[in-house]
């Protein structure tokens, strides 16, 4: 977060402040049917989510959730099914500054209240940025859980143990004090993390995998890390430490101490000279990767991880921080209307994230456009979240930007309008249509479904020569495929209907195909025959015979021989070879084009 920009991200609303939802506007509802026309459908759902803490404000009591997930519900919830753009919540749950007890209850209420209300929801599970006092207390021996050994876990402005810092300031709209700065990789730290997390995951895992299959989209994801960086969230001040046990604060600006030092020397980064940017980022990767990587252990799947740093200024830095095989980038958009698309180091390590190691796409940890302009956000809606293809959701802060204001909710209702969900489908691939088998050969069936919510039930139905379709049979998994098997000789149709998880129904068209004997007159509607030798004098087309069927005599000098079958290139049915002797190569291609 650009700490300058941002307000308090915890706001109670109040119900006085829903607007009435009512039906669909008409613009959703002329979207649904023109949706194709007036922009490309993206596989998958993308989302805007309103961010904010269960409980309203950093207080011990309140909640944010009914308010905030009720109102999605009420002003978007029916948008929500019907196009692939959708409004939901990223809620931060902050076990080190209530309790672990306290936010494993309200994470348990928030997901149960998630899918009754159908409310997408991205969890993340503050590890780093409101920690108890006593977690890292090597300074004070007045106070609970001194212990000097915790020196190694906290953040060090030098090399030595001497520089190592008792309290940091962060500037969230206006700077304030907080504790000390974590070691991102110290041993202890890093169990501390493991911990939160071990309690958290199963919450979510086991809501996750219990979600019937038409409601796994209400997930959006886990995501790792709070705008991890060094000197940013936590900055230490010139002298920082003389502060420690009065009320005066250095005043807020750039002119800081540079942190890092523990954690580049924990890890073995660097351990003379002084800190870069680059170590900088190596820090934070090794953090965020370690963190995606309990999530994946855990059993979420890695298209539903994410981690939030920052943006650098290469691409490599953004490699080193926001990259790695357990999940996806993500970081933080204060920028302006051109998103992080506009950034190009920020793109190219997406794109190294998405060829090297597995990535799905990237998240904005957090953003904000501060402004109530209609036209503003529905660029920003349709250019910027459904425009980059590889954004999968974008959080949003101080989500009262948008609570209620109609201006927002308007230009995000307009902008789902115009990418409708596309419908479930499904085509036969094979037999392909007015192709032709001969009699005898063993014919397989293949269909390919598109949308909808898997798994897929796909029932075959064939017929013969004009009689009634019947069941051929039923594919439940991928690849959906059928052995016909070896059928007699007629005209055969084919198509095939599916059912998907949500129980929406498709049927394909009807494909048409023959079973005949190879034909051994001189009669057909004519062709040509391409083949190919092994001499290397191939491919070779024959001239088509006057008679309507292809002959071609050939003659070879070397000893390969005639590569079968051939091909007509003319409507591709069969083709023969009459005969062939190796050696001499003397041989006829014949070959008919029905």
């Amino acid at each position: 977060m650009i700490g300058e920009r941002r307000l308090n991200t915890c706001f109670t609303a109040s119900w006085s402040r829903l607007r009435g939802a009512g039906v669909l506007s008409w613009a959703l509802a002329l979207g649904v049917m023109l949706g194709a026309l007036t922009g490309p459908a993206r596989a998958g759902d993308q989302f805007l989510l309103l961010n904010y803490t269960p409980c309203g404000a950093f207080s011990s009591s309140g909640s944010n959730s009914s308010n905030v997930m009720g109102y999605v519900a009420t002003r978007f919830g029916a948008a929500n099914q019907l196009s692939t753009l959708k409004v939901g919540v990223a809620c931060i749950y902050l076990p080190g500054y209530r309790t672990v007890s306290s936010e494993l209850a309200n994470l348990t209420n928030d997901l149960a209240m998630a899918e009754r209300l159908d409310v997408p929801i991205l969890v993340q599970v503050d590890t780093e940025t409101w920690l108890k006092e006593s977690l890292l207390n090597w300074y004070d021996p007045e106070k609970a859980g001194y212990d000097t050994n915790k020196i190694a876990d906290v953040e060090w402005y030098g090399w030595d143990p001497s520089t190592a810092v008792k309290l940091s300031w962060r500037n969230w709209g206006s700077p304030f004090r907080i504790g000390t700065t974590p070691n991102f990789l110290s041993a202890n730290f890093q169990a501390y993390e493991k911990g939160i997390y071990d309690a958290f995951l199963p919450v979510v895992l086991q809501w996750y995998n219990n979600l019937p299959a038409n409601k796994k989209w209400l997930f959006v994801g886990w995501k790792c890390g709070w705008e991890s960086a060094i000197n940013s969230n936590y900055r230490f001040f010139p002298n920082g430490n003389s502060y420690y046990g009065t009320t005066d604060n250095p005043p807020w600006s750039n002119n800081y101490q540079p942190l890092g030092y523990n954690a580049a020397q924990t890890a073995g980064i660097r351990t003379t000279g002084t800190i870069t940017a680059d170590d900088n980022a190596k820090i934070i990767g090794r953090h965020l990767t370690y963190l995606a990587k309990i999530a994946l252990d855990a059993g979420l799947p890695r298209d539903k991880i994410s981690v939030h740093g920052t943006i650098y200024s290469t691409a490599q830095q953004d490699e080193n921080a926001l990259v790695n095989s357990n999940g996806n980038p993500g970081a933080t958009w204060y920028g302006g209307s051109g998103g992080l698309k506009s950034n190009t180091a920020f793109v190219q390590a997406v794109q190294t994230a998405k060829t090297s190691y597995g990535a799905t796409g990237y998240g904005y940890g957090e953003f904000n456009l501060f402004t109530s302009d209609y036209n503003t956000w529905y660029s920003w809606f349709q250019n910027t979240l459904h425009g980059d293809p590889d954004c999968l959701y974008q959080a949003l802060y101080n989500f009262n930007t948008m609570y209620g204001v109609s201006s927002v909710e308007q230009a995000m209702l307009d902008a789902m309008a115009l990418y409708p969900v596309p419908p479930l489908s499904v085509v036969v691939d094979s037999p392909a249509d007015a192709q032709m088998f001969i009699v005898g050969s063993s014919i397989s069936a293949t269909a390919t479904v598109a949308n909808g919510t898997s798994p897929y039930t796909v029932t075959f139905y064939t017929n013969c020569a004009e009689g009634a379709y019947a069941e051929a049979g039923i594919t439940n998994s991928l690849p959906h495929t059928l052995d016909l098997g070896r059928l007699a000789i007629g005209t055969y149709g084919i198509y095939v209907s599916v059912t998907d998880n949500a129980g929406s129904t498709a049927v394909s068209t009807t494909n048409t195909f023959t079973v005949q004997v190879a034909p051994s007159d001189n009669t057909g509607s004519g062709g040509t025959i391409v083949y190919t030798d092994s001499s290397g004098l191939s491919p070779r087309s024959s001239p088509p015979y006057a008679d309507g069927y292809v002959a071609h005599m050939f003659t070879d000098t070397g000893t390969s021989t005639l590569t079968v079958p051939c091909t007509v290139t003319a409507s591709k049915r069969w083709c023969q070879v009459n005969s062939l002797s190796s050696g001499s190569g003397a041989g006829i291609a014949r070959g008919r084009a029905v």
